[in-house]
């Protein structure tokens, strides 16, 4: 009877350090938790391809990897602003702040688009600067900030897409359709038919917006966003 209570003893103190070894072992193995950052993008952005390893570059520079989540581009606002499981906002001019109060602007532009003019072939469009605008019908897709902007004075209308903006151009509910393109063969197969204006109106820069949870990441992306597109930071921000 002594000796089986002490081989009893003897067995489970053997298997409580085995235990423990184990542990340890698996402590030391383990992988350490995946980095990844859920970044929301326009739905006509995912054609960017270039673009996007841009942005993927940037972040293994931090130790990050990207997925893209899409929506509309109005929705992807919100699901920037508001949605926990949503990081970053892919893309937006500076303009968009006010709308992107949670997140923080990356203060380097790592994309231009070319703001364009489309008009039916026989409308004589007269445009010196974008405040003429305002002498037209416009209309735009909903979401794009800086448009929606521009043409306020002319009582512009949003519509859901950038085909649907097209469409009412072409049935002549509009004057003028005002978009933001990275080409001129976006939105080729609904151009037919249509002018789009040959030179863009004006170019905008685009910046990433991440959320102020991960304001930790500021800095090291603000030095990989300039290492991986040879673009500067803004100088305004930091004066």
């Amino acid at each position: 009877m002594k000796f089986l209570i002490l081989f009893s003893v003897f067995f489970l103190s053997a298997c409580s350090e085995k235990q423990s070894e184990v542990k340890e072992v698996l402590k030391n193995d383990s992988v350490s938790p995946h980095k990844l950052i859920n970044i929301a993008i326009v739905d006509e952005a995912t054609k960017y391809l270039d673009v996007k390893k841009v942005l993927e570059a940037a972040y293994k520079e931090v130790g990050y990897e990207i997925k893209f989540s899409s929506f509309p581009a109005k929705r992807s606002l919100y699901e920037a602003q508001n949605n926990e499981n949503i990081d970053a906002e892919f893309g937006r001019v500076k303009q968009a702040e006010p709308q992107l109060s949670n997140l923080i602007r990356i203060p380097v532009p790592f994309m231009q688009i070319k703001l364009q003019a489309i008009v039916r072939p026989d409308f004589d469009l007269r445009l010196s600067n974008i405040k003429d605008l305002g002498k037209y019908k416009c209309g735009t897709k909903r979401g794009s900030v800086a448009v929606e902007k521009m043409i306020e004075s002319s009582k512009g209308t949003l519509y859901n897409t950038a085909e649907a903006s097209i469409k009412a151009l072409k049935a002549g509910r509009v004057d003028v359709i005002v978009l933001l393109s990275q080409s001129k063969d976006q939105y080729l197969k609904e151009l037919e038919g249509v002018k789009v204006v040959d030179l863009p109106l004006e170019k905008m820069n685009i910046y990433h917006f991440i959320n102020k949870r991960h304001k930790n990441l500021v800095e090291g992306l603000t030095k990989a966003f300039i290492k991986v597109t040879g673009n500067q930071a803004d100088q305004s921000e930091f004066e």
